[in-house]
């Protein structure tokens, strides 16, 4: 079993809970999506779970490669499509728990991955598509790798889940993983945060957004030194990021219900509230996530193969 890198557990964590809180307010908010907090959060969340993926990536690259490039790709495979499948065309179509009603079928699926838990195939796209950048690392591999993924983005229309939104933040944080020790320092950081509240305030994009809150968290993270169940349960979240976002939908998803009403909330406060509400379904998650391991078979199928 290889040694967890705790401060980016940390940062996992609250990326997650991002996620989930932005799913409970799209589900029972009375504005729904429209909802200005759910817009915020929906600014950069996904954009900055590709951010750590590829930071993750590049931390990790020895080991993913060290049996070579085809049992990298099956392994991916296990970890990412096998879930992607199962849920979107198996568990969906029968309890209903992910819009739009599930009446599609494989072939329309890869066609519209958003039809059912699209980050798995998109995370799959990239991470195969980043292969030479990962494997080699060399600027006259990285160069046409980089316009490979520009050109597939933006001309082929079955590669919309490698748009410049998801592969950018998952390229730049192989990069800031690759100068670490010089990114993830107070100064950059503290500029980094700056960057990411001009955006917010200004124009939010999920590129910019993601990388700079990306970093900012990823340095604030670093100073977490605690050692208590608090901290120990927020590990737990991190370490179980695959199994919280599938499941979590069983708790949160409850189309037609949008019967909170927020507005009277300062901000601040509504995502404080909804942040804890959601490390509870969170840790409920990781529980259940826990107890289908206990049956290979439905494990695999449902949370795909553990990387240890």
């Amino acid at each position: 079993m290889t040694k967890r890198i705790l401060y980016i557990d940390y940062a996992k964590c609250i990326a997650i809970l991002l996620v989930v809180s932005g799913h409970i307010i799209q589900c029972f908010s009375a504005k729904g999506s429209k909802d200005p907090l759910f817009e915020f959060i929906y600014s950069f969340h996904m954009s900055l779970f590709f951010f750590l993926s590829g930071y993750v990536a590049l931390m990790t690259r020895e080991r993913s490669f060290s049996k070579g490039i085809f049992p990298y790709l099956f392994r991916k495979a296990e970890t990412l499509l096998v879930p992607f499948l199962v849920w979107s065309l198996l568990v969906n179509r029968f309890i209903d728990i992910l819009p739009p009603p599930a009446t599609y079928n494989v072939i329309e699926l890869f066609q519209r991955p958003d039809l059912g838990v699209w980050f798995l195939f998109s995370l799959f796209l990239i991470q195969v598509a980043c292969i030479p950048l990962l494997r080699w690392q060399k600027w006259y591999v990285i160069i046409p790798n980089i316009a490979a993924l520009a050109a597939c983005g933006y001309f082929l229309e079955s590669f919309a889940y490698l748009n410049y939104m998801h592969w950018i933040p998952f390229v730049t944080g192989m990069a800031i993983a690759k100068f670490e020790k010089q990114i993830l320092t107070p100064t950059p950081a503290t500029i980094a945060l700056l960057i990411f509240i001009v955006f917010e305030v200004v124009h939010p994009h999920p590129v910019a957004t993601s990388i700079s809150l990306g970093i900012a968290l990823l340095y604030v993270c670093t100073q977490i030194k605690t050692d208590n169940i608090i901290s120990r349960q927020t590990l737990s979240i991190g370490q179980n990021t695959m199994g919280i976002y599938l499941i979590h939908f069983f708790f949160v998803w409850a189309k037609g219900y949008r019967v909170i009403d927020m507005s009277g909330l300062h901000a601040t406060l509504t995502l404080s509230i909804m942040m804890v509400i959601s490390f509870f379904i969170s840790m409920a998650s990781v529980y259940l996530s826990k107890i289908l391991q206990f049956f290979p078979i439905v494990g695999y199928l449902l949370l795909g193969k553990r990387i240890k």
